[in-house]
């Protein structure tokens, strides 16, 4: 089949962990003629990108995170060219299927799709207009109902709606979602990285962090819907009975939020015991993981922490790390009980688990959690979207829930 890929982020991507690199790189070995429309790498590697060999590629601008107001001017003008871009090749070219990634690139392709007589596959893991909602970004009220409409429209256009679980299938369907439309495959790992024979000694180093040391760990996104503030809120609790620890935060958001952290941070006075490193290329985070003696996802259970299977955990299971999170309904039903779970918003409640976990814990589950992460590998996750695309036009009740992927 001839494929047209279209996101927003950056392929090649060793720099962030993200489904349009794997779908590229197995497709096209799969035999599938791809075509990647999407933003321009900043920064490429040309052994990575020589996977790529038999993929055709259209770029856009780079991508630029949101951070301040006059961002939004770039990211719609970005999106401008990624809608002409595509106009533009679906009339020169014949594809037999757009495969749009996240919200964006997915109203884009729906809004074509109709005019060109064309099936499309849409992934969207988080709801935007909640998330938007609860943001630190601008214009929140009027930026979350046109997401909400645009949602709306994604989700009843895709031919395959892929979410992460079906509990966020039953809550995509409230926006219009035909659930046998809908099939459960989450995100995936490329198992040659994230494995527990990364270097943490690099890492150590580079900070200073003494090999006695124990490292409770962050990394992703930074808003107030991932809960930092509250590991934050947790730390006094946790430095009174264990004061050798250091929490390691990787990653970064809006610089509203962040000097929020920061001054959090200096009114508890517990600075020394905090290591922000900022933004780090995706392709070096298992090193940063491997430093970790337990890792934490502190959510706020909004709609999309409580449905999602959020990239984070699945990344610190393949390091083999103990892992604390909120209790969320998605997280529960793709990985069970393989991980720690926590009462969202209490920094008490978190506390207690990190210290019980530093001083008796280990990985709970071993083997179930072995047979997540091999079913995590990103070649069996392609080959279960590679099987619905083959058969995209033989599903005669159209039920696709028959190809939903679970982990356990």
């Amino acid at each position: 089949m001839k494929i047209l890929i279209l996101g927003d982020g950056n392929v090649p991507s060793l720099y962030k962990n993200y489904r349009a690199d794997p779908l590229a790189k197995y497709l096209s070995k799969m035999g599938h003629k791809i075509t990647v429309l999407c933003p321009k790498p900043r920064i490429t590697d040309k052994n990575y990108s020589k996977q790529f060999k038999d993929v055709k590629f259209d770029y856009v601008s780079s991508y630029k995170n949101i951070k301040v107001p006059t961002d939004l001017v770039h990211r719609l003008r970005q999106l401008t060219t990624l809608k002409i871009k595509l106009n533009h090749l679906l009339t020169t070219e014949k594809f037999d299927l757009i495969r749009a990634i996240s919200l964006i690139p997915g109203y884009i392709a729906a809004i074509a799709s109709k005019k060109h007589h064309i099936h499309t596959i849409t992934n969207v893991s988080d709801f935007y207009s909640d998330l938007y909602k609860h943001s630190d970004l601008p214009f929140q009220l009027i930026s979350s109902t046109i997401l909400r409409k645009m949602e709306e429209v994604v989700v009843k256009n895709s031919d395959i709606f892929i979410v992460d679980s079906p509990i966020q299938r039953k809550y995509w369907k409230e926006r219009g979602l035909n659930e046998k439309r809908g099939v459960v495959i989450p995100h995936g790992i490329y198992p040659d990285r994230f494995n527990s024979n990364a270097n943490q000694q690099i890492v150590r180093k580079k900070y200073g962090i003494k090999d006695t040391t124990k490292i409770i760990y962050y990394h992703g996104d930074i808003s107030h819907q991932d809960g930092v503030d509250i590991l934050i809120d947790s730390v006094p609790y946790i430095i009174q009975n264990e004061d050798n620890v250091r929490f390691m935060i990787v990653g970064t958001g809006t610089e509203k939020y962040m000097t929020k952290l920061r001054r959090k941070i200096e009114e508890y006075k517990v600075q020394k015991f905090f290591i922000f490193t900022g933004w780090i290329p995706h392709f070096f985070i298992p090193q940063y993981i491997a430093t970790a003696d337990l890792c934490v996802a502190p959510f706020r259970l909004a709609l999309t922490a409580n449905t999602s299977l959020s990239n984070k955990i699945i990344e610190y299971l393949a390091m083999r790390k103990p892992v604390i999170a909120s209790r969320g309904e998605g997280t529960k039903e793709m990985i069970g009980d393989t991980v720690v779970y926590v009462d969202p918003e209490n920094p008490q409640n978190l506390a207690d688990a990190i210290i019980k976990t530093l001083n008796h814990g280990s990985m709970k589950n071993i083997q179930q959690i072995e047979t997540i992460i091999s079913r995590l590998n990103w070649v069996k996750i392609m080959n279960r979207e590679e099987e619905i695309i083959s058969n995209l036009k033989n599903i005669k009740d159209g039920d696709f829930r028959k190809y939903d992927y679970f982990l356990q």
